[in-house]
């Protein structure tokens, strides 16, 4: 879990104040927020131990005797309330790891209100294991969302067409094509080398240079 909390959100921090909060919503600056500070419009009291982990009991209880908080704390994270002692039993308490951007959510006159965050690395978090993302502060006890700029971007898929086989014929040097490959039949013979082609039957021309023939018998004079 850990290792999911050290690459939630790579964030830019755009505000320094520790201890504002825009109440309207409107606000496009993230306020950062420091571990130790409870901030602006907690819904319940701190339920961090001496050891950094979150009670989850004392969140409930403390929900549970404040219907504001835990009317809008389920409606936040889009729990029914009927289910919000289940869902909270589920959650794993965690220590952040990295400075953290979120929605944070304050409570003012009974109406839960967003606000872009910037939670400091070492805030006491509860974590949803399934989404792998915190989803309450326990400082304070406000429920979080992820912000709205750290979705995943869509996959792409990249199709690339199959590879064409090539053929790559040389020519040889007197312009006559290869035969299957084989170099052209009058390659081994000097007489070819002054553009003649080679005799029909394939044989190399005699060496007196007469044209091969049927063989004649010697004649004697009387």
């Amino acid at each position: 879990m850990r290792k999911l909390l050290a690459t939630l959100f790579a964030v830019t921090l755009v505000a320094a104040a520790c201890d504002s909060g825009d109440s309207d919503g409107d606000s496009e600056e993230r306020v950062f927020e420091l571990a130790a500070d409870v901030g602006p419009d907690a819904f319940t009291p701190s339920v961090v131990t001496d050891e950094q982990t979150c009670d989850k009991d004392e969140l409930m209880e403390e929900l549970e005797s404040r219907p504001d908080a835990h009317r809008e704390w389920a409606e936040v994270l889009d729990v029914d309330e009927d289910e919000v002692a289940d869902y909270i039993d589920t959650l794993e308490s965690e220590v952040l790891d990295v400075d953290t951007a979120v929605i944070n959510h304050g409570l003012a006159d009974g109406q839960a209100y967003p606000r872009s965050s910037v939670l400091e690395a070492g805030t006491a978090v509860l974590v949803d294991p399934e989404k792998g993302t915190p989803v309450t502060r326990c400082k304070c006890g406000n429920p979080l969302l992820p912000p709205e700029d750290g979705e995943p971007p869509a996959e792409t898929t990249t199709t690339t067409e199959p590879e064409q086989e090539t053929t790559t014929t040389t020519e040889p040097e007197n312009g006559e094509p290869p035969l299957n490959g084989e170099p052209p039949p009058c390659e081994p013979w000097p007489e070819c080398e002054d553009g003649e082609p080679p005799p029909e039957n394939g044989e190399p021309p005699p060496e007196n240079g007469e044209p091969p023939g049927e063989p004649t018998e010697p004649t004697f004079d009387p």
